[in-house]
């Protein structure tokens, strides 16, 4: 039953705030000083967040330092997503008094997303996953609710099929009366990954030219490099993946025409895969 309230409040993008606690400061300093006994105590252990940014938006829980000192565990982890942006796993243990109160958030980022927008994202599911345990103390008294909009069902339809491609590039010149240089570097990827199956397809090409004139010498230096390599990888289930990975490369710099290499790709994970943003423990 605790599990389906804290869904009903994500999927109504539950959002609260204690606008009035400061108005009750005011006018009652002592009772909320009183308050703040009955706050939970957050310990926040997370390698890629602003603490003090959090610390500053959530006034209404003490934060500890220590966790043998918290009423909740606030666990941040992350990973990248084929898109290029970061997936935040929030997972929210409760100890002490709080103790079987467990619960899992996640946000996402798109790579084109700034760090404040990301940090008031994290901030916002942060508060979400707080509110079960607020909920239990007095402070829960000053708290507003409020609704941004009722959802309603609809079917996600991804015409890209979950295919993310990328393109770049980057070319230089320069020269002077002795010496002239060009060179051109192309990349373009392909990536498709699912929970089922990941595919990521990479074609290179870097050309390099060099010229040289020193009184009679007159020398050229031209390099080429191409390279396609890909990897395909299917889910076994919880623990397993195979696959296998192939590429093909030239590099008149090494001296090479054309060369295959072809090679099996098989992965244990002594962790279930659904566990990947806690815990992960990989033989390759």
């Amino acid at each position: 039953m605790k599990r389906s309230w804290l869904f009903v409040i994500g999927i109504a993008a539950l959002i609260f705030s204690v606008s009035n606690t400061q108005l009750y400061a005011q006018n009652n300093g002592n009772e909320l000083d009183q308050l703040r006994d009955y706050a939970p105590r957050v310990f926040l252990d997370c390698r890629r967040c602003d603490r003090d940014f959090f610390r500053e938006e959530i006034t209404y829980v003490n934060w500890v330092r220590d966790r043998k000192d918290a009423d909740i565990h606030v666990l941040v982890t992350d990973q990248t997503t084929g898109s290029g942006g970061r997936e935040y796993t929030f997972a929210f243990i409760g100890l002490e008094n709080y103790k079987g109160i467990d619960n899992t958030l996640v946000v996402a980022s798109g790579p084109n997303d700034t760090l404040d927008e990301i940090r008031r994202a994290q901030v916002e599911v942060l508060e979400r996953g707080l509110f079960p345990y607020i909920i239990k103390t007095p402070i829960a008294e000053y708290i507003n609710l409020s609704f941004r909009e009722r959802l309603r069902p609809t079917a996600v339809s991804d015409p890209w099929n979950f295919w993310v491609f990328s393109i770049s590039g980057d070319g230089r010149m320069g020269g002077e009366v002795s010496r002239k240089t060009r060179s051109l570097d192309v990349n373009l990827s392909a990536n498709r990954i699912t929970p089922d199956l990941k595919i990521r397809i990479g074609l290179s090409g870097d050309f390099d030219e060099r010229i040289y004139d020193y009184e009679d010498e007159h020398l050229e230096s031209t390099q080429v490099e191409k390279d396609l390599a890909t990897m395909v990888v299917k889910s076994l289930g919880e623990h397993f993946s195979a696959g296998g990975w192939f590429e093909a490369e030239s590099a008149t710099y090494n001296n090479l025409d054309l060369r295959f290499t072809l090679a099996p790709a098989v992965e244990y994970n002594f962790f279930p895969y659904s566990e990947s943003t806690r815990r992960q423990l990989r033989a390759l």
